[in-house]
């Protein structure tokens, strides 16, 4: 999946120019994810503004303007924080929808992610969207019954969840 990743355009630098098993950052994920968009999409979106004082990250910008991502605070993304794969859900819906993709989820479907074991420990605004990503095949659990929703990844398993989004 790595190599379909690289081959595709999707891997940025910052991520291949670190250890592939350290955590992936909320920046790194950002200008993956913004990859993915401009793969999909054809075009780079219009940034209106910066909010943020802690980074002038053209991805990040690019994934604000889109409505993919938020800060922490109104003021603060704190790039170098790690993202959780819960967030990692919510962002790759993001970035799917703004490529005007769709991916739907049925209260049945949701419902059937509850042979997770920590399925419960999800936050709500992240439930859906990390159904979608599970009934997609694009997250999977870390164990047959852990997902693991609140849980770091490494960055080569964002490049895997990227490229699963991708095809």
């Amino acid at each position: 999946e790595y190599e379909t990743a690289n081959s595709a355009g999707l891997i940025p630098h910052s991520i291949v120019s670190e250890r592939l098993t350290d955590t992936v950052t909320r920046v790194e994920f950002c200008e993956t994810v913004m990859n993915l968009y401009h793969i999909m999409n054809g075009e780079a979106p219009i940034i209106n503004k910066n909010p943020f004082t802690d980074t002038n990250n053209k991805a990040v910008l690019e994934a604000y303007a889109l409505g993919v991502i938020n800060g922490k605070t109104e003021t603060l993304f704190f790039p170098e924080d790690p993202i959780t794969r819960q967030e990692m859900a919510k962002i790759i819906m993001r970035t799917i929808n703004a490529a005007d993709k769709e991916a739907h989820i049925t209260m049945e479907e949701l419902e059937r992610l509850h042979f997770f074991e920590d399925f419960g420990e999800t936050d709500d605004w992240a439930a859906a969207d990390i159904a979608k990503t599970v009934k997609y095949e694009i997250i999977n659990g870390v164990t047959e019954k852990q997902l693991k929703p609140k849980g770091y990844p490494p960055r080569e398993q964002a490049i895997v969840i990227v490229n699963r989004a991708f095809e």
